[in-house]
């Protein structure tokens, strides 16, 4: 298999920006469907993509490409 296919889920949450301030930030969360140690967790899309491509390729010891689809939450 050379392919990885994933889900991308995303979800809005209050987060502290500074100390008394709360700010709404979406983290998205890139889930390797074949392995689901790989993981990827970020606040944008591209980054989260890229963590979990980063931990399959490290735990298979070798590179993939990408083939998935994505899911939005409120």
């Amino acid at each position: 298999m050379d392919s990885i296919p994933y889900l991308m889920v995303s979800q809005k949450i209050e987060a502290p920006l500074a100390l008394g301030v709360m700010r709404d930030v979406t983290v998205f969360v890139c889930i390797n469907l074949i392995d689901h140690r790989a993981i990827g967790i970020a606040t944008s899309k591209r980054d989260a993509l890229d963590a979990m491509s980063d931990n399959t390729e490290r735990l298979h010891g070798k590179t993939f490409t990408l083939d998935g689809f994505e899911v939005s939450g409120n």
